[in-house]
């Protein structure tokens, strides 16, 4: 569904099932199992309907909602109507976390056009990215993903959501397969095969045995003696190890972006982006999440939109609107995960929140 929150439900003369959201409109069968969303890109003037505001009109055979932007109204013989499902292809594809380039090992041509990819054992954490080709409003689009091997069933993504990642896969042959959810006959896949590491170790073993070798003739007088004497000179006159790197300036630059741009106000936001703002790797990056805030990037980033949402609740400018609309301003993109991570920073649900608020203002 496009959300948790249902506000409506009319069943059809056609036997389909109509549930209106607050993120949307659903349309499915019990028959074949076929669902399909419309969303502002089909002409609904606003995503969040309101509870109960739901009339099927027999005579007309048109269907009534009432919506936060107005009265919606359609007839079933026009949308009842299979449309053709834009393609899907993909866009990127990461190996550890790192984006692969088109021409480069593992992936000899462009991931939309290769038909697999080979990955050592050490390369078992990848993903990609994709796109279907609709261009009016792509963030309409609700994909599902399947990991043919790893997965027992299709994984449905978060309206929007266009990124799958698998981490730390065993060795084996797989598929990916995405695909628009409602539309089978988008799908595109790709096989993926992860080596087994024992490749690897025959590779090690002649390696291993030459470093016993030199193991050997380094523990014999006088071997080696020169060098051994001149590398311990040249540690000697080594700067201190770089481990130590001060991340504070950057720490500062960090919290002043927050405070300044409030990128966490993207629901979309990734490290890259703070990565690119900062001039640092992602290696430094999380070395300061770590060292200097000792929180990972998402308890940080969701830290701020908490934050966020506690301040426009306060303000009366905000009343007018519901928890979840507000919360999407805050950057968050689901409404159970706006719950779970205000609850988790908190300890107290957003409706505790706002009596405590009430009762504060009561008081005083």
């Amino acid at each position: 569904m496009p959300d948790n929150a249902v506000t409506g439900i009319i069943e059809d003369e056609l036997g389909y099932f109509w549930v209106a959201t607050h993120k949307g409109l659903a349309r499915c069968t019990f028959t074949d199992n076929t669902h399909f969303f419309y969303w502002i890109s089909d002409g609904l003037p606003g995503l969040m309907f309101n509870p109960g505001a739901c009339y099927y009109e027999h005579k007309s055979n048109r269907l009534w909602w009432g919506n936060e932007n107005g009265l919606v109204s359609c007839s079933i013989e026009q949308v009842n109507k299979v449309t053709p499902a834009p393609p899907v292809h993909f866009t990127n594809f990461y190996v550890n976390g790192k984006m692969m380039q088109s021409t480069a090992e593992p992936a000899s041509k462009s991931v939309n056009r290769s038909n697999g990819i080979r990955l050592s054992r050490f390369q078992n954490s990848f993903g990609f990215d994709f796109v279907a080709l609709n261009y009016l409003y792509p963030n309409d689009n609700i994909f599902e993903v399947m990991l043919e091997g790893y997965d027992r069933e299709w994984i449905l993504l978060d309206r929007g959501h266009t990124s799958a990642y698998y981490g730390d896969i065993a060795p084996g042959k797989y598929t990916f397969r995405v695909r628009l959810s409602g539309y089978p006959e988008s799908e595109k896949h790709i096989a993926i095969t992860v080596k087994q590491a024992w490749s690897i170790f025959v590779r090690i073993i002649p390696v291993l045995i030459l470093c016993l070798i030199c193991i050997g003739l380094w523990k014999k007088p006088g071997v080696f003696k020169k060098r051994k004497n001149a590398a311990k000179r040249k540690i000697q006159k080594e700067e201190p190890s770089s481990l130590a790197k001060d991340y504070r300036s950057q720490h500062r630059m960090l919290l002043k972006l927050m405070d300044e741009k409030k990128p966490y106000l993207d629901p979309e936001l990734k490290m890259s982006y703070l990565t690119a703002e900062l001039k640092c790797t992602s290696k430094e990056l999380s070395q300061i999440f770590r060292e200097s805030i000792k929180q990972s990037f998402a308890d940080f980033i969701n830290g701020y939109r908490v934050e966020e949402f506690k301040n426009k609740i306060k303000n009366r400018e905000f009343e007018k609107y519901t928890f979840i609309a507000l919360s999407e301003q805050c950057g968050f993109n689901s409404r159970s995960s706006f719950f779970r991570i205000f609850k988790k920073i908190t300890g107290i649900t957003p409706l505790e929140y706002m009596k405590q608020i009430k009762n504060e203002s009561s008081d005083a």
